[in-house]
């Protein structure tokens, strides 16, 4: 037999092959019967057939198929022959072809979980001939086609016989479809934007900020921001009438901790009585940014210290005086006293400044009148001290009259 007998006998047997799948496909979904399957076999048999030795296509087909329920024609024989295992009772599990998947992946091999299928086994030789598993089968008059049933795989097979089971697709002149993958669009998830870290800002400035001149001192305070990264109040002067420019200008007085929020002090001492002190607070964080503007504050410390109250008063009464003494003190900045007077009936007192003596003399009053008098120190700035307890002093008139001048006696004549 020629290549092209050959061809010719394999384009028979697959037009068998895929006849019958046609059969098995219509059995199972119920779209198709077997009659019409059967007469599609005979009706489309393949072109420029010819009588070929016997051959047997063994396929699989369902537990519950009948093939008597198949009326034989004069191209179909069917032989049925049933090997089952007796300890094996579940139906048997016919898995579809596996899908072609996409050359350019790897093919996974299907698990044989069913028990072994049953077999159409299809005579391709003279009907007269009488199938190997010993059951009767129906003549044919065109060829020969003849089908043996059995279950499982069959074993070897016999010589011109050609075995399809339901692992392997049946092979066609038209290959399949390749399938297509259909998938349901999902929503798009619109992604977080990253966060974005927090700009670290400069920090802001004091929310007051205070200068209060003393006796050589000048006392700071201030409230501070509310910045939850701040860290501490740096604090610059200058002695020459003009404020800091920067957090490098000038003299550092002081840094120190902040509390967000909190208020705090400071003393700036030792300074000279007289001196204008320009001022200027900057704020920093803890990652050592400065406030862009600071807080100005300006005083002049000055003596704010009184003498201490005179001591040793005594009161000198006179006819319409008073001579008021004391003791010196001892500051060096003292400036001079002052005298206070007034009648006791009186509710005001008359202040005199006496200057840097220890006596004054009170004249001018009433004699008889009693008078309360105390005295105080005052310094070079006009801090002025306690004044001493009242003392008070009547003024009296001490002086006799004048003698009488000019007086003459004369005797009178005859007065015996």
């Amino acid at each position: 037999m020629g290549w092209k007998g050959f061809l010719a006998k394999e384009a028979y047997i697959f037009s068998a092959a895929a006849a019958f799948s046609m059969v098995l496909a219509s059995y199972d979904s119920g779209q198709r019967t077997l009659e019409q399957a059967a007469d599609a076999m005979v009706k489309t048999p393949p072109a420029q057939t010819q009588v070929l030795p016997k051959a047997e296509l063994n396929v699989p087909i369902p537990e519950n198929f009948d093939p008597s329920s198949i009326p034989a024609g004069p191209l179909v024989s069917f032989t049925r022959t049933e090997t089952k295992n007796p300890e094996e009772n579940v139906e048997p599990i016919i898995e579809p072809p596996a899908q072609q998947e996409p050359t350019n992946k790897p093919v996974a091999q299907p698990v044989d979980r069913a028990p072994p299928a049953k077999t159409l086994e299809i005579d391709l030789s003279n009907p007269s001939e009488t199938s190997s598993t010993g059951s009767a089968s129906t003549g044919s008059t065109r060829g020969g086609i003849g089908a043996r049933v059995s279950p499982g795989v069959s074993n070897t097979p016999t010589p011109n016989t050609t075995v399809v089971t339901s692992s392997t697709p049946i092979a066609t002149s038209t290959p399949p479809a390749t399938p297509t993958e259909t998938t349901t669009p999902s929503t798009p998830t619109t992604p977080t934007p990253p966060t974005t870290p927090p700009v670290n800002t400069n920090p802001n400035t004091l929310v007051s900020f205070n200068a209060t001149a003393g006796d050589q001192q000048i006392v700071l305070n201030w409230a501070n921001p509310s910045d939850a990264d701040l860290q501490s109040v740096v604090i610059r002067f200058n002695t020459n009438g003009t404020f800091p420019t920067s957090i490098t200008d000038g003299t550092l007085l002081t840094e120190l901790p902040a509390t967000p929020g909190g208020v705090a002090n400071f003393t700036h001492s030792a300074l000279t009585n007289g001196t204008a002190i320009h001022y200027r607070a900057y704020t920093k964080d803890n990652t050592n940014l400065v406030s862009t503007t600071g807080s100005n504050s300006t005083a002049t410390p000055s003596d704010m210290t009184a003498p201490a109250t005179p001591t040793g008063l005594t009161l000198v009464a006179g006819a319409g005086q008073i001579t008021v003494n004391w003791n010196a003190n001892t500051e060096t900045d003292l400036s001079g006293y002052f005298v206070y007077f007034k009648l006791s009936s009186a509710a005001t007192f008359t202040q005199v400044n006496v200057g840097n003596v220890i006596q004054h003399v009170l004249t001018t009053l009433t004699n008889g009148q009693q008078y309360d008098i105390h005295i105080s120190a005052f310094d070079t700035v006009n801090n002025e001290s306690t004044r001493t307890t009242v003392n008070n002093a009547t003024p009296t008139d001490v002086t006799p009259p004048a003698a009488i001048g000019g007086l003459i006696v004369a005797d009178v004549p005859n007065d015996n």
